[in-house]
């Protein structure tokens, strides 16, 4: 009877998997100004992430949810830089055959990016939550439309620090690329730890922030 009742239970958890509705989602995130991991530039910041719809056809690429990022950042000489962007991420990332066909191929090619599969890594939080065996991702050739809301929500500001003159900074990021510690404890994209670095006239910028599980 036990077996029969874990049974069902695994049944459930597994439908509930496949049926996943992200919309109205919703993840804190807190930079983490190391420097390791952001431009010294940066003083503090954080991100919200939101799933705000499932859109059918988003920007003539197919079935995508539209994320939204509302970020705010303290700069230094820039002061607080504060905004909104939203984002088309492509359906079959939300769906669980996505990490679990990652796992066995190692390689994924999207319209909008491509991810690398580079084994599992702990994820220890600076709020104190801890993430076993998150898988590790790497995102690479990320098209414009993404690369330019990724690059005006968090990298755009600190290349303003660093380049006060500059008037025109839209889709001029180069080797935009994203580490991802990926689990599906955490709504949205499932990020305990996101990492992006990119270049700008020739100065490397960099930002990483932790997923923070607010109460």
């Amino acid at each position: 009877m036990i077996r029969v009742l874990t049974l069902v239970s695994l049944a459930f958890c597994l439908s509930g998997m496949a049926e996943r509705n992200p919309v109205g989602e919703k993840a804190f995130y807190k930079i983490d100004t190391k420097s390791g991991r952001t431009t010294a530039m940066v003083q503090s910041g954080d991100i919200l992430g939101s799933v705000v719809s499932l859109v059918a056809d988003y920007e003539g690429r197919g079935p995508a949810y539209e994320v939204k990022l509302d970020y705010k950042l303290n700069v230094a000489f820039s002061g607080s830089q504060t905004g909104s962007q939203s984002i088309g991420f492509e359906q079959q990332y939300f769906e669980p055959e996505f990490i679990t066909d990652l796992r066995v191929n190692g390689l994924y090619k999207g319209t909008n990016f491509t991810v690398k599969h580079l084994g599992y890594r702990d994820a220890k939080n600076m709020d104190g939550m801890s993430y076993p065996h998150c898988d590790y991702l790497y995102f690479y050739d990320i098209e414009t439309t993404p690369a330019s809301v990724l690059w005006r929500a968090v990298l755009e500001p600190i290349a303003r620090s660093l380049f006060p003159n500059e008037e025109t900074f839209a889709n001029k990021i180069e080797d935009l690329e994203i580490w991802a510690h990926h689990t599906s404890n955490i709504p949205v994209l499932g990020g305990a730890k996101i990492d992006l670095k990119g270049k700008y006239r020739g100065s490397r910028i960099k930002a990483g922030a932790d997923y923070i599980a607010k109460n």
